[in-house]
Formats: C-alpha cells, structure tokens, sequence
C-alpha cells in the first residue's frame, strides 16, 4: 500500500494532540497496576506514565529559580512526563548553589512546587554524581570495605618478631583485623585461575565457558596447596615449626577510599557500605530522606511532586567485606570459612575443587548481601514514601546482576546513540546496543510494566548539537523491540540562564536536549510518537517462549550472551533466586503476574547446586516443558521475516487484556521498504495502530497460509508499526487517493532568518531565493553559519498532497497562518487545504553557527578536559563562565553563541541545512 494512504487530516490530528493533556499529580507507581482503558483509549489519550522522561544534571552548582522554572515548563509543553534530577561536576565550573546546603535544598523545593503544577514528576539521584551511592556523610566505618593481604615469609624455628604490616598503607580511617595464619610455603607457586576475579577483587565479565568452571584443568601437585589441617593462627612472638618455611598472611578489611563521582566539590564523599543495611538506611536518610522531610512526606503519604528515587550504574569498585562477615557466611551457608582464609589471596586450599567450592559460597554471600542490604534496603525506603527505585543493576560490582536488578521498582538500562553518517542507506542505524536486553528481563519475569533507559547517551563524536529526532529513530525504536517501554533522555543539563544559546553543557557527553535547542519546540510530535509507543509497551503482558536460566554463580553477569534463540523468538533470563521461586501452570513457568513462558532451559555445563537441581526437578514433574540442547521443540517462530530482512528490522510483542496481540515492528534502514511479516496467528483481523500519526487502519496485504498470517507491511525510512490481531475490526482499508501528475513548487522563495544571540535581541534578515539551495552553500557568513528557524513563504500553490522533498532537518507547514503539520522525518509530505500564502518553518542544528563562531575571535578561554584520552579532541571546557555570560551582556569578539564546552574547530565540516526540496504539489484526481 502507498505510505500516501496513511496520511491523516490536520484537523484530526490536532485533536489527539489536544487530547494529550498531562495529569497533575500523577504517580509513576500507577503504572504498575493493570491499566482500565482499554487499548483504543490510551492510544488516542495516553496516560501520564507513558510519557517521556529526561534526566536532568544540575551543573556543579549552576542552578537559577528562573531557569528551574524554565526548564520544567519547556518539558511540559512538548509533552514530557517528568526529569530525573542530577547533581554533576564534568568539569563545569562551580556555581553558586552548593550541593546539599540550604540553598540546594530550596532549589529542590522550587523544583517539586513546579513540577507539581506542571503535572510532572521528578525523581532524585541518590547522590552527587552518578556512581554510585556515597557523600560526604558517610563516615569510613560505614564505607566500602575491601580484604588486604601482607604475606611473609619465615624459616622453620624463626621467632615471629612484630606482626607483619598492616596490609594496606593508607586505611582512609578504617582498618580491622581478620586473622593473622601461618601455613607451610607450598613447594609450587601456584595459585587459583582467575583468583582475582574469583574473589571479587576485581571484575571483568566472563561467560560460562571460561576455564573458570570447566573441570578438566590442571591440579597443583601435592605441595602446591595448603592444607586446612596446617593453617595455625599465630600472634607476635610465635615460632615457627622447625623443618620447612613458613608463610605467614595477615588478613584485614578496610575502607577502599572509593568515592562518589562525577560529583561536584560539597557532594564528593566515601561510598557507603553495600553489605549492611543500617549504612545504607543513613545514605538514604541523609540525602533523600532530607527532601522528603523538607516536603512534608510521611511514610505512606506523599502528595508531592518527588516520585523516585534513582541508582545509575554501578562504576565504582568492588566490595569485598563488610562487619560481621564470617558471622554472617557461617549462618548462611553452614561452616567457618577461616581454613579457607588463603584462597582470599589467591591460594589453592586442599585442592581447586574444595577451594572454588568456597569460592561460589563466598561469592554467593557477597552478592546476596549486596542485593539485600544495598539495593534492598533502597526499595524498603522507597516503598516507605512512595517512591519508585528505579536501578540499573549492571557495571563492575560484586553482584549477580538480575538479582540485584530484581529489586528494582523500574528497571533501568542504556544504549547509546553513534553516527548515522553512513553513504549506504541500506545499514541499519541501531546505535550502540546493549544492556536493555538484560534489564528487561526483570521486569517482564515479575510482570513490571515499566522498563526505563538511559537514552540516546552518546560520545562528543555522535551528539555536540548534530542530532535530532530521525536520527534518533531507528535506535530509540529498538530499544522498544528489546523491551523498553519508557524512554528518558540522556540528558537536559539544566539552563540556568535565560537568553543563552546553546547555553549549559553535561561536560562533553550525552545527546544535547535542552530548551536552548533550535528545534526544541517542534519536537512535540517527536515526544508524541514515544507516548503512543509506550502507552500500548507498558499495555497487557510481554510475550515470550523460553526462560532461561544460566548459571548460579554472579561472577558470570550474562551481560555479553549471544542471542541463543534467534530472530523469530522472544526470551527472558532468570536469577537463582527468582528460579527457586517459579510455579507452573498448563504446562507454562512463572513467577505470580509475570510473563508465563511455555519452554525453560538450563545451563549447559555450569555446576547446579543441590537446591537448583531439585527445583528443576519439580518443574519438569509438574508439566514444565525444558527445552532440548538442539531446541528442536522450540515452537514455530512468533516472527518471520525472508532471511535477507531479519538484520534490517526488530519487533516485541505485547498480549493486551482483551486478547488481543499487537506486534512492534521496526525498520532500522533508512529508505522505503516493503516487508512481509510472517505471524504466529491465525483468523484475526489485521490492524495497523500508527503511532506517528495516531491511526488505526485494516491491514490490506493479508493472508493465510500453513496456519500462520503474512502481512504485508510498508515502511517509511527508518519507519515502525503496530500490527494487531484481534477477534473483530472495525477499522477499514484506507481508500486509495489517485493523484495528478506531481508539479514542481518553485520560487521565488521569500525566506527569513532569525538568528537567537546570546544575551541579545534576535538578529532578522529577509532574502529572496530565486530557487531553493542549502544554506551552507551561501556566500553570506549569515545564512551560510545560520542555525535556528527560517521562514520560507510563497504564493500558494493550490490544495493537495505537498511533498517537500529533502528537509534539513524539521518543517512546520501552515497555510495562512495556520499549522497544517510539523514533519521530523521523511517523507516530509502533508495535505494542505486551499488558501492565498504558504509558509514553511525549516529548523536545522546548532552545529552550523557554533562552527560559524570559531571563525571570530575568542571571547573565553577553554581548555581541555583533564583526563586520559583528552587529546583525542573531545572538546575543551570553559575555565570559567565569563562575566558577560553571568551578567546579560553581548559577546564582545560578535559571537552569537555561548556553550561551556568547546566542540567544534573553525574547519569544522558544516551539516546540509534548510528546505532543499524538491517541493512539489499532487492535487487530488477527480475520475
């Protein structure tokens, strides 16, 4: 069917967008209760948890009530839902506002009063900067804790004269013994494989079918252990047995000095303690709890604005002991772990069976406490104040990933945007994928309707002003096929002033999407497209096949797993924990309101402890269904696509409440394409929901064969949509429009330019463009640097079908007047009614007037970011915001700019910008 066909009315249009009203007050946590409108209805009025969301970084104390205020109400206006709050340093220069004084608090206040009446709710970063949980208030005792070993050596009949050192040389105030032992130097110098991950003294992801867990390594010889039966606790003054050498090693724990961090200079501090609950309790009472009590929230009545609380992930050190810990492993797994003290530095005790056997236990240990004390006593707090605990379970901790994960009220994941500058328009423009395939599993395992992302991160090379809706597409559309259902930005630094363009920067990194932005007006419909997506992601239940369950041990975090099933099959991972758990129904594993998969798997060499092997026992009794080594009882695919499109396009699949099965389907090339979809359905209606547009129109390309249904389903360039199957339709094949013989639009065009300048008036300029060219390709420094919106007007060319050709990179049209339509994406096409004048609004990117910029003199000193990799030319900070920045006065060299952060060079390559048509015009045939 021709993508014309779809077009919806202006008039229609204008009303679902004038249905999209936000709901003051509306708690995120709502959205975890089974919706009441139905799928039509949420469609057409989205509800407030279907919206958006940013995070929102408050630069090193550079913080305004204005620009609060500012900022919130931009994000209300083009559709928004909320902003996750940030302190952040990234070598911005510090501001007024320190973190946590009276000050910061007040301007977290101003922040929830107005996003209360804004309907928008704001969620907190637990602490300064991003990783990962620390401040300034946590004392070393309560800090994160790591084992230190000395080791010395002593001949047979020696005298132990002192203790040996202590075995870290600076404790950051804390420092407690273990045990001082002594053993016979083993003959061999031979240590446990991969002992420093093994103990979590560091952690690089592996997998399964590392050396770690194969058992036909190697055994040290006879004198290349330690036996437990001649490790001797010795004290100062001991001797040493004659006969052989001994080795002596003095254990301790300490604070490990891990702090905070990107965090600005108040906010800096330790990392609590993630193995003990009360440390964690003061961490969230200290920050947090603060806010609350400055909100008046009481336990289980919270009227605010303040609706989450945030962990991002995990980019600090390992933790490797905590008060209490041989106490604690003794009661939960049954025996002393003080004959196993060696293998904490890397020695083989009795033998490397017995020795990995503690390994797995005191790994099992540290990664429990960890999801109980650290992230557990976090969602304990939350609940308590009606907070949602969003957390992205996943970095270098010592943890089990869906564990730890699993204490999520919202789940969270990442994927990062990269270059789409690619000459073959056939690639798949995905991004930098990973991490959502891994958080989503959480939520869809424990029937969560929220799955949240850090979106659209990227590096200096892929963002600095250059991107924008269509370029974000086909990534941000992905992330929905791998199971994300609320986007939130990455990121909005927050613009404390109020005429500065482009204004405040999170250092270099992250997707520029701030108020300060050209097009950020227009990209309204943009955020509407993400609404209706999530609206029907976040409806009914995922869908999936087979549950798999890995592996038990946390040293194998499942981040980097292949894909074992393939394109045309859904599949979600389990933790141990949650796999002791699982019930069976007719035949489908589940956990009570989650996702019920009619096929589970286990690992295939891992060891299985006796509790695992005896549950998977019990599943396969009562009538679960273990998927076979060669999956030959795999059902038919869900999905199929010919085997030269199954890189080219992605999908999910939600069951709705009314029985319903609706498919996201998406292009990641950017052209047309027409593919057939081969469905595991039979006998349904076939409806297109388009959330672009917000219509529902019958499948044409239909039909069935070998019991399953192939639609056929035309996309625009890097284009998507629902296809859904239900027992009955109301909705109709869109009639085919015939067109005349498409006419070229041509000029003269009456084209205006308005340049935003910082701390100034716009500067306007009118031309006339005889034919319509690229603005680059100007010989006016003007136009050619231009960025912002120009206004292209003309006669009227008559009523019909208006192709604007290529568009570089957002139109408004309007006709007299009158907004008929903002485009974001080709093709940039829209009816337009009869009238006398025709305007286009064009906006293209910042890029062109800051590389513009760089062409005058300086009028602030930058310089480089002060970290390894800087020469690689991220860009330069600013030493400080020059005083006519702070005090409202124009540059001084003419620039029309201001950023914190440098990242364009006066050779810059420029980006192709404004309307470069061809524009034409198909009036409608009459026969």
């Amino acid at each position: 069917m021709n993508r014309r066909e779809f077009f919806k009315s202006a008039a229609a249009f204008a009303a679902v967008g004038a249905m999209l009203a936000p709901a003051a007050g509306a708690d995120t946590a709502a959205a975890a209760k089974p919706p009441a409108a139905s799928a039509e209805e949420i469609f057409v009025r989205p509800p407030a948890a279907a919206k958006p969301q940013t995070w929102w970084h408050w630069m090193n104390g550079n913080v305004t009530k204005e620009g609060v205020t500012a900022d919130l109400e931009a994000m209300a206006r083009i559709g928004l839902g909320g902003a996750h709050i940030f302190d952040a340093g990234c070598g911005i220069p510090a501001g007024p506002v320190a973190f946590n004084t009276p000050a910061w608090y007040e301007m977290l206040l101003h922040a929830c009063r107005e996003a209360k009446r804004l309907g928008l709710v704001l969620t907190l970063s637990n602490c300064s900067g991003w990783s990962s949980s620390g401040g300034p208030w946590v004392k070393p005792a309560e800090a994160m804790k790591s084992v230190y070993v000395t080791t010395t050596n002593l001949q047979g009949g020696a005298k132990l004269a002192g203790l040996p050192a202590k075995p870290v040389s600076d404790d950051h105030g804390f420092y407690e013994d273990i045990a001082t032992i002594a053993f016979p130097t083993p003959a061999d110098d031979v240590k446990i494989p991969n002992w420093k991950d093994q103990t979590f003294q560091r952690r690089v992801p592996i997998k399964v079918s590392t050396p770690l867990y194969r058992h036909d390594r190697t055994e040290p010889g006879p004198g290349g252990t330690v036996k437990r039966g001649d490790i001797i606790a010795v004290t100062n003054g001991w001797t040493a047995p004659p006969g052989k050498d001994w080795t002596i090693l003095r254990i301790g724990y300490a604070c490990n000095g891990q702090r905070n961090h990107p965090a600005s200079f108040n906010g800096c501090g330790l990392e609590v303690d993630k193995l003990a609950a009360a440390p964690v309790a003061r961490h969230f009472d200290a920050y947090a709890g603060k806010l609350l009590a400055l909100l008046g929230v009481t336990p289980g009545h919270n009227e605010s604005a303040f609706k989450g609380l945030l962990v991002d992930s995990y980019e600090t050190d390992c933790q490797t002991w905590t008060q209490g810990f041989a106490e604690i492993f003794a009661a939960r797994k049954g025996y002393d772990l003080s004959p196993f003290l060696p293998a904490l530095a890397g020695y083989v005790v009795d033998d490397l069976p017995a020795t990995e056997a503690f390994l797995r236990d005191y790994r099992r240990v540290v990664a429990d406490l960890f999801a109980e004390n650290y992230a557990g006593t976090l969602r304990k707090k939350c609940d308590e104040y009606g907070l949602d605990f969003y957390l992205e379970a996943y970095g270098n901790g010592p943890f089990e990933f869906l564990q730890y994960g699993s204490r999520a009220t919202i789940p969270m994941g990442e994927f990062w945007f990269e270059t789409d500058d690619y000459p073959d328009t056939r690639r798949p423009v995905w991004g930098w994928w990973f991490l959502n395939g891994m958080c989503a599993p959480i939520a869809h395992v424990h029937g969560r309707k929220i799955v949240a992302a850090e979106s659209f991160s990227a590096t200096p090379q892929n963002s600095r002003w250059k991107k924008g809706p269509f370029e974000w597409k086909a990534t941000g559309d992905k992330a929905f096929s791998d199971g994300v259902t609320r986007i939130v930005y990455h990121r909005y630094a927050h613009q404390p002033w109020m005429n500065v363009w482009p204004g405040m920067t999170m250092g270099e990194f992250g997707s520029n999407f701030e108020r300060t932005l050209t097009w950020w007006e227009q990209g309204a419909p943009w955020i509407l497209y993400q609404t209706r997506c999530q609206a029907l992601l976040q409806h009914g239940e995922y869908v999936a096949d087979v549950l798999f369950f890995r592996t038990e041990d946390p040293l194998d975090d499942g981040m980097f797993q292949d894909d074992p099933l393939g394109f045309g099959w859904k599949h979600d991972t389990i933790c141990r924990e949650d796999f002791l758990k699982l019930q069976v129904e007719d035949g489908k594993v589940f956990l009570p309101g989650g996702t019920r998969y009619s096929r589970f798997s286990l690992p295939g060499d891992a060891p299985l402890s006796r509790e695992v092997a005896e549950k998977a026992g019990q599943i396969r009794r009562l009538g679960g269904v273990e998927l076979r080594a060669d999956k030959s009882n795999l059902p038919s695919p869900d999905v199929d696509v010919p085997v030269e499109y199954r890189s080219r396009v992605s999908w999910t699949h939600r069951r709705w409440p009314d029985g319903s099965d609706a498919y996201f389907v998406a292009s990641g090339r950017r052209e047309e394409m027409n593919v057939e979809f081969s469905f595991r359905q039979r006998g349904k209606a076939v409806e297109f929901w388009h959330p672009d547009t917000g219509e529902i129109t019958r499948a044409a390309n239909v039909r069935e064969e070998g019991g399953r249904t192939i639609v056929g389903v035309p996309f625009d360039p890097c284009g998507s949509v629902f296809v859904v199957f239900r027992e009955e339709s109301t909705a109709t094949v869109p009639a085919e429009t015939h067109w005349n013989a498409a006419q070229t639009v041509d000029g003269p065009w009456h084209v205006t330019f308005e340049q935003k300048v910082t701390n100034g008036e716009p500067e306007i300029r009118t031309v006339e463009m005889p034919a319509l060219a690229d603005w680059t390709a100007s010989d006016d420094s003007f136009i050619k640097y231009f960025s912002g919106t120009a206004t292209y007007r003309r006669a009227h060319p008559g009523a019909g079908l208006l192709d604007l050709g290529e568009v570089k990179n957002i139109a408004e049209v309007f006709v007299d007047g009158r907004k008929i339509a903002t485009l974001w994406k080709p093709p940039f096409q829209c009816e337009i009614p009869a009238g006398r004048e025709l305007s286009v609004r064009v906006s293209n990117y910042w890029a062109n007037r800051l590389i513009g910029d760089e062409q005058l003199p300086a009028d602030c000193d930058y310089e480089p970011p002060a970290r390894p990799g800087a020469e690689n030319w991220s860009g330069q900070a600013v030493k400080s915001v020059p005083a006519w920045v702070s005090e409202g006065r124009r540059s001084p060299a003419g620039r029309y700019t201001f950023a914190t952060w440098r990242h364009f060079r006066k050779g810059d390559k420029l980006l192709p910008s404004g309307l470069l048509g061809p524009v034409r015009i198909q009036s409608k045939r009459i026969d």
